[in-house]
């Protein structure tokens, strides 16, 4: 997942967290925020597809709606909204006078926080250009990205990309509020030239309307719904002010390996984890005699000499019905497992790897193999069909592993 901060200085941080197959979203938020010090209620979690917001979640929605595939972005939004609005917020390039261009959205969907009362057209603008600041730069200082549209009594500009299109719709819809005898800057105040229009728009439909600086509070709905505000931007405003680099500028708390491959530790601790059944799932109670979405929880009370652990490559539910191709990292040698036996007088076991079945394949068919290790010599071998080859103890760990044999190396009861 990546976590946007609210402090727009903060670089954006990809997290990888382990959630129970049943979990809900709020065990996500709390993860999270355990491992990045936010607060969990200050989280919003949103599925992000093409440079837009494609859901919200709500805390108990089930983690099992979201897809290996999907863009899970979490952003830490610290206010209520009894006095703020929380408002998305997409950027919008407007589409140039070449031939085939085109409007289209760009970048990272943003959240603001704008107050409800005496939040004006600068109020508003200067939240976005706050939030926007990583992503900004400074251009040449002989750049013409705005001109002149005309001697217009009140001295407002346009872009230039932006000219004809738009004012078949509306008389003002592609001008930008600043004053030609004030001192040129970005962003910094009304009197300075806007590097994009701001525009209130209804997903779904084609309505869509430009604010205006008229000095007036705006007026928010008490919840956004399927409203958004675009940032439109020229294509010239955007070349020379948007850096593109900063989208890829992120911190990484987790290495490309780790977001591939997790430990059979993890595994364990998952496995153990107290969960909340679903609603599919509900545990029938004898005492008020309804469904209940009760928890369960497994514990060990005593190990066995040889130990079998099947790792879940198989997801099947209403969402989806796919095979699990990550990596488990397991030891070879030495896994105790005592740390997860409740019963305090069981001597401590330590387990090392035997043998491994694999699958390759998917749900409607496959193909299994076994890596097995030869109690004399201690090498390993590949067992594949009416074939049997020495393999390197790296070759034992992969993303086909379905079937793990230990044996206890120490004595168990």
């Amino acid at each position: 997942v990546l976590l946007f901060h609210y402090d727009a200085l903060l670089k954006p941080t990809h997290y990888t967290v382990f959630i129970p197959k049943r979990g809900l979203i709020k065990d996500l938020v709390s993860n999270v925020g355990r491992l990045s010090g936010v607060p969990s209620d200050n989280l919003i979690v949103a599925e992000v597809t093409k440079c837009h917001f494609h859901k919200f979640f709500a805390s108990n929605d089930p983690v099992e709606k979201i897809e290996d595939k999907d863009a899970i972005y979490l952003y830490e939004m610290p206010f209520s909204n009894d006095t703020n609005v929380i408002i998305p917020v997409y950027l919008w390039e407007a589409a140039g006078k070449q031939v085939f261009s085109y409007e289209q959205l760009f970048g990272d969907p943003l959240l603001i926080a704008a107050p409800r009362k005496d939040c004006t057209y600068d109020v508003l603008y200067q939240i976005i250009l706050h939030k926007l600041q990583r992503y900004l730069r400074t251009a040449d200082d002989n750049s013409s990205w705005w001109v002149p549209k005309s001697k217009m009594s009140n001295g407002d500009l346009t872009f230039t990309d932006e000219d004809d299109d738009e004012e078949s719709q509306t008389n003002e819809n592609n001008r930008i509020c600043t004053d030609e005898s004030e001192e040129e800057g970005v962003g910094d105040s009304s009197n300075s030239h806007k590097l994009f229009s701001i525009f209130l728009i209804t997903e779904g439909s084609n309505e869509y309307v430009k604010l205006h600086n008229d000095g007036n509070p705006l007026v928010f709905p008490r919840y956004m719904g399927e409203s958004f505000i675009a940032l439109r931007w020229s294509q010239d405003a955007r070349k020379r002010f948007f850096s593109e680099k900063s989208l890829r500028d992120t911190e990484d708390q987790s290495s490309r390996n780790n977001l591939q491959a997790i430990k059979l530790r993890d595994c364990i601790e998952l496995y153990t984890t107290r969960e909340k059944l679903g609603a599919d799932d509900a545990w029938y109670c004898p005492t008020c005699k309804k469904h209940q979405q009760a928890t369960k929880k497994f514990d060990l009370w005593s190990l066995p000499r040889i130990l079998i652990i099947q790792l879940k490559r198989f997801v099947y539910n209403r969402y989806r019905r796919d095979k699990v191709d990550r990596t488990v990292n397991y030891p070879l040698r030495g896994l105790n497992m005592s740390d997860y036996v409740i019963n305090k007088s069981e001597p401590e076991a330590l387990y090392d790897l035997i043998g491994v079945c694999n699958h390759y394949g998917g749900m409607a068919g496959g193909h299994y193999t076994a890596f097995c290790i030869n109690q004399n010599d201690q090498r390993w071998h590949l067992f594949d069909d009416n074939t049997v080859n020495p393999i390197s103890e790296q070759s034992v760990i992969s993303n086909a592993a379905y079937v793990l044999v230990l044996y206890a190396s120490e004595h168990v009861r």
